[in-house]
């Protein structure tokens, strides 16, 4: 592929923004949520030439809409986000390891939350 697709140009933007506001795991709930957010973005963004070229011009217009937002939700054919996960080690060797899924992945109002903490030896 030799163009990104509009929501990975806008992802990246969203997680320097992200960064720059934590610059330190002090605050790392706040963190967390701020990156999961970050991905949990609906926004759709204009369908790219790019975009119709990955995908083989196969899926019509509407379906490539849905796919340029950082959360796919395309129930109608079972497909979509369904799992977030962050990773944050700290400079002790400190990891927190946080991840939020669909208990049933054609209704996204139900997450399970999952967050293990472990040191890197």
């Amino acid at each position: 592929m030799s163009k990104p697709w509009q929501k990975v140009i806008e992802g990246k933007k969203k997680f320097q923004e992200v960064i720059q506001n934590h610059p330190s795991t002090a605050t790392k709930q706040s963190l967390m949520n701020d990156l999961i957010a970050a991905v949990s973005d609906r926004k759709q963004y204009p369908v790219q030439e790019a975009m119709r070229i990955q995908c083989d011009y196969f899926y019509p217009e509407n379906h490539l809409e849905k796919l340029s937002s950082m959360f796919v939700e395309k129930s109608d054919i079972g497909y979509g986000t369904r799992t977030h996960s962050v990773v944050l080690v700290d400079g002790t060797g400190q990891v927190d390891f946080y991840e939020r899924t669909m208990k049933d992945p054609l209704n996204n109002k139900d997450w399970v939350e999952t967050h293990f903490t472990f040191q890197i030896e």
